[in-house]
């Protein structure tokens, strides 16, 4: 016997009690389970007694029991199953279990009907969802017609791709604009460091011609001292 009753068990994975064989008795009652999920309880040929009261169990899943050939009392008492498609699989297993009692398995959105007593539960069928759309906020893109979730889905993760490509062209853009503006600075400045050294130049070529006529043009300048006049002498 497996008294797992009050721990507030939210999950319970996918056969965790399979090939359980020598368990007659499971007590799951108050916990939080919302989901039997698939094959939680398959191949325990020995189990007797499986209670799951006053939990919130909502969904059961596609072959979440399997084949119990000694089960005598399933309790799902205090839950809040919903019949809706899903719950198609499970329907068709209680109808299989001919000697099992099904305590408290009612419909909680159909005024507690018990599942057994369903007449008829359709398959799921796929669907695909339609929205109507109002406005994307990218560039311009409007459109007043429905359309498919798969083709929004593409159409902005086109548009998360046309901004990567937009990005990408700016950011060259913006470098080889840095890289002209950097080149031209190089230039002129290269330039004006040689008109300046040039201008120097000839700043200094004519001061030395200058000097050198000066020389030339200064009187009473003599080369010996003969050339002294004769009062000096």
């Amino acid at each position: 016997m497996l008294k797992l009753q009050g721990n507030r068990i939210r999950e319970i994975q996918s056969t965790a009690f399979k090939d359980l064989i020598g368990v007659e008795i499971i007590n799951l009652d108050d916990n939080s389970l919302q989901t039997i999920k698939s094959e939680t309880f398959v191949n325990m040929p020995n189990l007797d007694v499986l209670t799951l009261r006053r939990n919130k169990i909502v969904h059961i899943e596609d072959y979440a029991f399997g084949e119990l050939p000694e089960l005598l009392i399933l309790s799902l008492l205090s839950n809040s199953l919903i019949c809706d498609c899903r719950i198609r699989s499970f329907h068709l297993w209680l109808l299989q279990q001919t000697s099992t009692v099904a305590d408290g398995v009612v419909c909680s959105n159909i005024n507690e009907q018990l599942i057994k007593d369903i007449p008829n539960v359709e398959e799921c069928k796929e669907t695909t969802t339609e929205i109507q759309s109002s406005t994307i906020t990218t560039e311009s893109l409007e459109t007043t017609q429905p359309f498919k979730l798969t083709t929004m889905k593409a159409i902005i993760g086109q548009t998360s791709i046309n901004n990567a490509i937009l990005l990408g062209i700016i950011s060259c853009t913006v470098s080889a604009m840095a890289f002209v503006t950097i080149f031209i600075y190089i230039v002129i400045k290269t330039r004006f460091r040689d008109r300046s050294a040039v201008h120097k130049q000839n700043r200094t070529g004519k001061q030395e011609e200058m000097v050198g006529y000066d020389l030339a043009e200064t009187p009473n300048c003599y080369s010996n001292e003969y050339d002294l006049p004769q009062e000096v002498i």
